[in-house]
């Protein structure tokens, strides 16, 4: 990368393929290290550590790290944008008056390399043709054409939006949603949003851990034998009842609450203290 011109008040390292080893040597010019990880499976020469997707970070890097390094940990620090904080007790008032499934939102990511919306199209067609589709999928996606075409020729209405900026604003829209169980799960669990999760990578299996242990979504893993009649089953029991949709809205509302980034910014703040002495900011209440 590019040689710095001189020192900086933090450095943020996020990077599977970076450890204590790069880490210590930032030190001469960082005044403070901040490690964003998921996988526990390496040391880290830090001064906070967050991982967002997972309750039991503590114990589980704590010989990983200095022994005065703060952890952050599972999705009360999940770094959610403002609007899905904005929404959120609109959405949660709206999703406790669960009805009929009209509008189905899905998203699997920017790439979407499995084709799984594909797949979610097909399925929610085959239980009914009335229910819209809001689709979500990266301009660079590869299978983004084949999506699209697809999109013509069901019965449904469905809407492919690439690249699109928006994304509390078409979950809103939705009565439930399908997709990956990455940190887009933790904006569906802020508002309250239904939805089944499905494991797209390696790295997501701690989310899918806490948002079953929570009853926050359904969860079906991609690599399964049958990802597709998992789809479906599952899509089935969700659509099919309201009581259940409503359960999980107020358990998926209460694992993320969408303030994640100031829990960030205050832990941070007390990593780059510049007179030597740690301080630690908390609301007034």
């Amino acid at each position: 990368g590019q040689s710095l011109s001189g020192p900086c008040a933090l450095l943020v390292v996020d990077h599977y393929q970076r450890d204590a080893k790069f880490e210590a040597a930032c030190r001469r010019w960082a005044g403070g290290i901040a490690v964003i990880d998921d996988l526990s499976d390496r040391p880290h020469e830090c001064d906070v550590l967050l991982d967002q997707n997972q309750l039991r970070a503590e114990e589980v890097y704590r010989l990983l790290i200095p022994s005065e390094a703060i952890v952050l940990a599972g999705p009360d620090y999940a770094m959610l944008r403002q609007q899905f904080f904005s929404l959120r007790f609109k959405a949660l008032k709206k999703f406790e008056q669960a009805g009929q499934v009209k509008n189905i939102f899905v998203s699997f990511g920017s790439t979407d390399l499995q084709n799984l919306s594909s797949v979610a199209l097909e399925v929610i067609s085959a239980i009914s043709s009335s229910i819209t589709i809001d689709v979500s999928i990266g301009s660079g996606a590869p299978n983004l054409k084949r999506l699209q075409a697809l999109g013509w020729e069901l019965p449904n209405d469905v809407k492919i939006h690439v690249d699109h900026a928006d994304m509390a604003g078409l979950m809103m829209k939705a009565d439930m949603a399908a997709g990956a169980a990455g940190l887009t799960a933790w904006e569906r669990c802020c508002i309250g949003l239904p939805s089944i999760a499905v494991i797209t990578a390696g790295n997501q299996k701690k989310v899918a851990v806490e948002l079953s242990n929570h009853g926050a979504a359904t969860v079906i893993d991609a690599h399964s034998r049958d990802v597709r009649g998992a789809l479906l089953l599952s899509a089935k029991s969700l659509i099919g009842d309201a009581k259940k949709r409503i359960n999980m809205s107020a358990r998926a509302g209460s694992i993320c609450d969408g303030l994640g980034v100031r829990r960030v910014l205050q832990a941070l703040d007390a990593a780059i203290a510049t007179n030597g002495t740690r301080v630690q900011l908390r609301p007034a209440t």
